[in-house]
């Protein structure tokens, strides 16, 4: 059997048609956005581990 459909057909019914320029360019954007929430929760864990350590430095300064 014989598929007559072109290529770019066949793609193009497995996959559906390519995004519009709008699409990708909101694609873009929530990565980025996604990204920028990944480095916000990192620096807050950062932040979370500093102040358990200066709170660490003031029982120890306490200790003394």
């Amino acid at each position: 059997m014989t598929d007559t459909r072109s290529a770019a057909q066949i793609f193009t019914d497995l996959f559906g048609s390519a995004p519009t320029e709008r699409e990708r360019s909101l694609i873009v954007r929530v990565a980025l956005l996604e990204n920028y929430i990944l480095e916000l929760e990192a620096a807050s864990e950062m932040q979370q581990q500093n102040l358990e350590l200066i709170d660490r430095i003031k029982t120890l300064q306490g200790m003394l």
